[in-house]
Formats: C-alpha cells, sequence, structure tokens
C-alpha cells in the first residue's frame, strides 16, 4: 500500500508542499534550518504543553489521532487491528507505551535543536528501526499533524501561526533525520 490511498491524502501532501515550498523547506536535500527564534518558540510551546499533561496523555491523543483519520495505516501497529473504539485506544497498553515513546523521542529531539540542527543520529537510527514496521515517509507527516493538531487543542488560545510554522519546520527536520535511516 503506498502513501497516497486516498484523494484526500493527496490533497493534503499537496497543501503541504505547497506551505514547504512557500516557506523554504528543502526537505530532498535535507536542508532545514531553524532559526534561535524557532527553537525559542518550539522549546517554550513544548514547556507549556508537558504542563498541560504527560507525555503519554498527549501521546495516546496522538495515536488516537493517527487511527481516527487514517485507519487504513492501522496495519502498521499490530496491536491496533482491533482498536476500534476510542476507549479500547485509551485503554491499550500498547498503544499507551508508543503514544509515550513518541513524546520521549520528540523531548529528545527538542532537547538537543541547536546541537542538531544539520543531523542527529539518533534520529536516523530511529528511522532505521522504522523500517522493520514498514513505515514510510509520509507516516511521519501523518504522526505530524496529528501531533499539531494536538498542541493546539491543549495549547488553545495560546497556540498561534509562528507556533505552527516553528514546530513544522522542527517536524520537517526530525522526519528528514528518520527518513535518512528509512528504507523504503
Amino acid at each position: 500500500m503506498g502513501c497516497h490511498s486516498t484523494k484526500e491524502l493527496k490533497m493534503e501532501t499537496l497543501k503541504k508542499n505547497d506551505f514547504k515550498a512557500a516557506n523554504g523547506f528543502k526537505s530532498d536535500q535535507c536542508k532545514i534550518f531553524l532559526s534561535p527564534e524557532d527553537i525559542k518558540i518550539i522549546r517554550s510551546s513544548w514547556r507549556d504543553l508537558t504542563k498541560k499533561g504527560d507525555f503519554k496523555t498527549h501521546g495516546i491523543n496522538v495515536m488516537i489521532k493517527i487511527f481516527q483519520r487514517h485507519p487504513e495505516i492501522k496495519h502498521i501497529w499490530k496491536f491496533a487491528a482491533k482498536l476500534n473504539t476510542e476507549e479500547e485506544m485509551r485503554e491499550n497498553p500498547q498503544l499507551r507505551s508508543h503514544g509515550n515513546n513518541i513524546f520521549e523521542a520528540i523531548n529528545a529531539a527538542v532537547n538537543t535543536l541547536e546541537k542538531n540542527n544539520r543531523s542527529n543520529s539518533s534520529l536516523v537510527e530511529l528511522g532505521k528501526k522504522h523500517t522493520f514496521y514498514g513505515a514510510k515517509k509520509c507516516y511521519f507527516h501523518i504522526m505530524q499533524d496529528a501531533f499539531i493538531e494536538v498542541l493546539s487543542e491543549a495549547l488553545g488560545s495560546e497556540f498561534n501561526e509562528q507556533m505552527k510554522i516553528a514546530w513544522l519546520k522542527c517536524f520537517e527536520f526530525i522526519t528528514c533525520q528518520m527518513s535518512k535511516g528509512l528504507v523504503e
């Protein structure tokens, strides 16, 4: 199964690519630069997010959004095949653990942004690991969208366009690094 199994997903991808082009992203070349202001915004909003819940809670919300909006990729997570309701998802120990792991990885990336603005070997290794699960680069973008939505919901009126753009740049960096290790 390819990344673009529906017209809707194709349109979302096209919209993202327009956004990336308009904001100078060159993900094919892996040349994403986070300015000191971007890093400040990311770190500040990350602190605010972690004050409004723990990693596991936010991670569960990200996973639920992924499964609800893109059930066609649930097969990647063996534990998710029989999870149909939000309640089943919230109570599943493997989903809870994976949600926590997502936020631990984001936390590690956020804490090392200055050092790793050009390369991050732990994210490359994480990409290699995801090869074994059948992950594709576009799945990282699906996760990014779910994360941005969770961030927006958690921060409410504090969430703004500048914050969204900084996080999109951050996720483009994360996706780029993980894709270096991903063998599709």
